[in-house]
């Protein structure tokens, strides 16, 4: 407690203090009004000051009871039980309590009823700390997230209706308002402020990211893309795409599950495989970044020098039926199986890849042995499905890998084979060798047969297949290299589809979507032909 005490006006000349603000200023004189202690006096000291304060200013204010009159000392002092029966301060209190009035009327005037709020200022840091969906974290597998989800909103479901309950596989529904859910989170973190503006109708800040987009929020609560192509014949997906940030786990995931799904795919098929059902701001930088990260895809594809083009011919470039004008090459040996079962002998197959050259159109045979007659059974196989083409190129077998020794032999030994040159004599096809030692031709089935090599061993590895599988994947493997765009994928969301060479054989883009989730079975339990649905699917768990 703080107190100062008044002093006299004769008294004040003996508390005089002389100060100045600075050395060429004058010197002035204060007197100090009252007898200062400083903030901190000695408790000594302001006893004596409190007991002074009491007895000087008594008279100013309300009757207060004095120490001695305290009626609960009497029990707690020792006054013995005959004497506290008769005792007057213990059954009545102080004498002057049992007076008929009591005049406050000479209360001290600046004395008030009321105490000033005295309130303290206290500064807090507040941090900001985002909370992320720890499930997303938890798993690298957009697949395997997708069906978590589901079958949560499945015990959800089963739990509100115990007596409409849902059983067996997850169907697609699910997977999709799975995916639904999973976008919706991602979105409402990192698209916040557009996402509210969108729902009041208001619209977007000029500086947003996304304002050229068009977007909008569709029945299920998701931004997309806008368009002009409201009244096209395409799904919702492809005419408004959903849209999602680049800077997100969800993202990647997605984006490395393309990647996968589709044979560990390259930057431009990927792109316009994501672009049929997601637009992702920035999606070259994030599949680029994909890519350089995948690991098998590092492994099976080197990089090499380049070369300077020539000019491509001119069957290259004129408009024509798709296969009329084809290149044709061989690739293996594979080892496959003749039928299931234990104690089956391997065998040896060729793949025989016949590539158009104006589409880029990819279409593959599978042929025993590298014989005349093999090759003459695969191009009739060719032509009952394709057409007769009007010419055939071919390498001479110069360019061939050195340990295939006999494709090279049976290539080059096809100027002079007979049955095969009256066979293209009798269907008027003609067929033309490349030079000799000349590596820069014939770049386009080059290019088939690399792809086609490289998802075979990504795809395959040590595992031996049955012809069937053989067969089956094959097939998988064409319509994924038919499914490659043919042009450069535009930026503008109101563009189509970009056209692929799938475009010219059936009218539209060849996909092959695994139809079952056959991850989480055993080898031993599936069926032979399961099996290369097995092999897509284990790109998922990676």
């Amino acid at each position: 407690m703080y107190h100062q005490v008044n002093i006299e006006n004769e008294d004040r000349n003996f508390q005089k203090i002389l100060w100045r603000d600075n050395p060429s200023s004058p010197i002035k004189t204060y007197r100090l009004c009252t007898v200062t202690y400083g903030t901190a006096s000695a408790s000594c000291l302001a006893t004596r000051v409190l007991k002074q304060l009491a007895i000087d200013e008594s008279s100013n204010f309300s009757k207060a009871s004095k120490g001695k009159e305290n009626p609960a000392d009497c029990a707690s002092r020792g006054i013995l039980p005959s004497e506290l029966k008769s005792h007057s301060l213990w059954w009545a209190g102080p004498s002057w309590l049992c007076e008929n009035n009591i005049d406050y009327s000479n209360q001290h005037p600046f004395c008030e009823d009321t105490l000033i709020e005295e309130r303290k200022k206290t500064t807090c840091a507040v941090g900001i700390v985002p909370l992320e969906l720890s499930i997303i974290d938890k798993y690298s597998s957009f697949a395997k997230l997708l069906r978590i989800v589901a079958w949560c909103f499945r015990f959800l479901h089963n739990a509100k209706s115990p007596s409409n309950k849902t059983k067996g596989f997850l169907i697609t529904l699910e997977i999709k308002c799975a995916r639904n859910a999973l976008v919706k989170i991602v979105q409402n973190q990192e698209l916040a402020s557009e996402l509210n503006l969108l729902r009041k109708g208001k619209p977007l800040n000029s500086k947003s990211k996304i304002i050229s987009l068009s977007p909008f929020i569709d029945e299920n609560g998701l931004i997309r893309v806008g368009g002009r192509l409201k009244n096209a014949s395409i799904s919702m997906d492809q005419k408004f795409p959903i849209l999602l940030p680049k800077n997100h786990r969800l993202t990647e995931m997605i984006v490395r599950y393309f990647h996968e799904k589709y044979l560990h795919a390259g930057p431009t098929l990927l792109l316009s495989i994501i672009r049929k059902k997601y637009w992702i701001t920035s999606v070259r930088s994030i599949v680029r970044h994909i890519i350089w990260k995948c690991v098998k895809r590092f492994h099976q594809k080197g990089q090499t020098a380049n070369q300077f083009m020539a000019d491509l011919p001119r069957s290259r470039v004129q408009p024509s039926r798709v296969f009329s004008r084809v290149e044709t090459d061989y690739a293996g040996p594979f080892l496959i199986k003749p039928r299931r079962g234990r104690g089956t002998q391997r065998m040896k197959c060729y793949i025989c890849v016949f590539v158009c050259f104006a589409t880029k159109a990819v279409h593959i045979e599978i042929v025993g042995d590298l014989t005349s007659e093999a090759f003459i059974a695969a191009l009739r196989r060719f032509i009952g499905k394709r057409g007769k083409p009007t010419g055939i190129h071919s390498d001479c077998g110069t360019n061939f890998i050195a340990a295939d020794r006999r494709l090279r032999r049976i290539v080059a030994s096809l100027r002079k084979d007979e049955p095969v040159n009256k066979f293209f004599a009798v269907k008027g096809i003609r067929w033309k060798f490349n030079p000799p030692a000349a590596p820069h031709f014939g770049g386009l089935w080059e290019a088939a047969i690399k792809s086609a090599k490289l998802h075979l061993k990504r795809t395959i590895g040590k595992q031996i297949l049955t012809y069937e599988e053989f067969l089956t994947l094959i097939i998988q493997i064409e319509a994924c290299l038919n499914s490659r765009p043919l042009c450069q994928i535009s930026e503008d969301p109101s563009e189509l589809a970009v056209l692929t060479p799938g475009h010219f054989i059936i009218g539209t883009a060849l996909t092959t979507i695994p139809k079952e989730n056959l991850l989480d079975e055993k080898i031993s339990s599936l069926k032979r032909w399961k099996l290369t649905q097995q092999l897509f699917h284990s790109f998922w768990k990676r």
